[in-house]
Order: structure tokens, then C-alpha cells, then sequence
């Protein structure tokens, strides 16, 4: 996951090992206006599986034109694809 993210060039900033999994918090920062967008994944481990689950969010504004969407849905191709 770390890999990946910084593979989108987001910044890492935060790891935490909590009783359910992982958490990794990230931030992209786009090149036109310097908007950041938060990315958080949290890895929770469920028998031999993992389970991921992905938020991304802007920190300003009322819409990121489908700038996030876009952005969880590049993650999880990138991961199916590390993953096979």
C-alpha cells in the first residue's frame, strides 16, 4: 500500500497500528492549485484475507469534479494488480 501511494504521488503521513489492523494516512497535493486531498486506508485483517477500505476527501471546497473518486478508484486497480 505505502509503495502505491507513493507511486500516485501522495505524501505519507501517518501510520498506526491499532487492535483491528492498519491505518496509513495519506495527502495529495494537485499541481494546479495546490488543493490537498486527504487518502486514508485502513487494513483490517479477516482470517487468511485482508480487508481494505479507502476514504479520500478534499480539505476545501464544495466539489473535487470526481477528483477523489477517481483517485480510490486508480488505488484499488493498483492494488489488484500488485496483488495477482
Amino acid at each position: 500500500v505505502r509503495v502505491i501511494l507513493r507511486d500516485m504521488d501522495m505524501e505519507l503521513l501517518d501510520e498506526t497500528l491499532t487492535d483491528d489492523g492498519w491505518l496509513i494516512e495519506a495527502a495529495y497535493t494537485s499541481r494546479w492549485f495546490g488543493f490537498i486531498d486527504d487518502f486514508v486506508v485502513r487494513l483490517t485483517p479477516e482470517g487468511p484475507r485482508t480487508r481494505v477500505d479507502v476514504r479520500s476527501k478534499s480539505r476545501v471546497g464544495g466539489s473535487d469534479l470526481g477528483a477523489n473518486a477517481a483517485r480510490v478508484r486508480a488505488f484499488f486497480e493498483k492494488l489488484e494488480s500488485a496483488a495477482s
